[in-house]
């Protein structure tokens, strides 16, 4: 399987779901290809993106079927799945002592002197702060810190 950006179609004014329709029919006429080849679409979520009369993904979905097209898969952004998935998972555990020792090496003036000391040593950036609204921080800062 291979994932490549096909083009970038501007869009002027308003974002509706039509807008987005005529932008993507628009590259697929331009570059030649065939909406019956189209097997899935990924979104993320919003209203002009899965509006059930015009959205989207019901709009390209219709044009693929009247060219004799199977209807495509519709999928969630990945990045939204993981910020789902990272919401329902309760990592406190495991997070609880690193924020420990992270707030002392940061709010510890000589402590943190020496840490960003040791880090250059290490070729490696500042430890971010972790923060839970944002799961994939979460991670990147368990990586940081390991």
């Amino acid at each position: 399987m291979c994932e490549e950006l096909l083009d970038i179609d501007s869009i002027y004014c308003t974002t509706t779901g039509e807008d987005i329709s005529n932008g993507v029919d628009n590259v697929i006429n331009k570059k030649n290809l065939r909406w019956k080849n189209l097997k899935s679409i990924t979104t993320d979520g919003v209203k002009n993106m899965c509006g059930k009369n015009k959205g989207v993904v019901t709009l390209v979905s219709k044009a693929v079927e009247n060219v004799g097209g199977s209807k495509p898969i519709v999928l969630h952004c990945i990045i939204h799945q993981q910020s789902l998935c990272g919401k329902c998972l309760d990592m406190s555990q495991v997070l609880r002592p690193v924020i420990s020792v992270l707030n002392c090496i940061r709010f510890t003036g000589l402590n943190k002197r020496q840490f960003r000391e040791f880090i250059k040593d290490m070729e490696e950036n500042d430890l971010p702060y972790p923060t839970t609204v944002h799961w994939i921080s979460c991670g990147k800062v368990l990586q940081n810190f390991i």
